[in-house]
């Protein structure tokens, strides 16, 4: 199996990680480099590796749900980068670099770090495509199917847990094996997602903030901030001056 992972070696830049199944054939085409020139790093991973570790991970640690298992699916071969997947790439690429004589230990626990990573954003963006028809057979698409649909209001972690038929403790589990991220952070995401939806629909800071559930314009503005790295204002400013027509 091979990682097609384009992010710098010791930064994270969003890009994208393509799969490619043993035996297939990748041909691999950039453009003329310009100021930011891609980057690409190949990584194959041995099949008697991906079988080793799978097995470690489904007899010692398994998932919370018990419908679900650690596994590589040959579906959803195209994936944006998480930070997480992002972070745990440069680690590798760090340690290939050092002049460690532990370096063969610590590559084989980043190389493992690595497919968690590949698995965790893989089973994301699977239930994401699929939250509505999985919902009533598939746990965590029911719950992501109830916070989508109730952004505007409080979403506490204790009344998710109890729809969810499981503990506080195991609750967080569940995201964090399956998703790769606290449940608190993916309703974050999922605020500033649907918040930057209504902005392209013109409504006013004040009308988002109270659509998707934040506090007040000012707990609005500064999350918005710390995810984009610009206010929703000057988002909706950007959006709306590339519409603009000129005759």
């Amino acid at each position: 199996m091979k990682l097609e992972n384009k992010s710098e070696y010791f930064d994270y830049f969003p890009g994208e990680t393509v799969l490619v199944s043993p035996g297939e054939t990748m041909v691999i085409d950039f453009p003329e480099a310009d100021e930011t020139p891609s980057q690409c790093i190949a990584l194959s991973f041995s099949p008697d590796f991906v079988e080793e570790s799978l097995h470690y991970l489904n007899t010692k640690l398994m998932k919370v749900d018990e419908s679900t298992c650690w596994r590589i699916s040959s579906e959803e071969f195209y994936l944006f980068n998480s930070l997480p997947l992002a972070s745990a790439t440069n680690n590798l690429m760090r340690i290939a670099m050092e002049d460690n004589m532990n370096k063969d230990i610590m590559a084989d626990l980043a190389l493992k770090e690595l497919l968690v990573r590949l698995m965790q954003t893989q089973a994301g963006k699977l239930i994401e495509n699929d939250y509505k028809t999985l919902k009533t057979s598939n746990r965590l698409a029911f719950i992501i199917d109830y916070i989508k649909n109730n952004l505007h209001q409080k979403l506490s972690i204790e009344h998710l847990a109890k729809l969810a038929f499981v503990s506080k403790s195991n609750f967080f589990k569940l995201f964090k094996y399956e998703l790769g991220t606290s449940p608190n952070e993916y309703i974050l995401q999922q605020r500033i997602k649907r918040a930057k939806e209504l902005l392209k629909e013109n409504q006013s800071i004040k009308e988002v903030a109270f659509a998707t559930g934040f506090s007040d314009t000012n707990h609005l503005i500064k999350t918005f901030k710390t995810f984009e790295g610009i206010t929703p204002k000057n988002y909706q400013r950007n959006l709306f001056s590339e519409y603009k027509i000129v005759s």
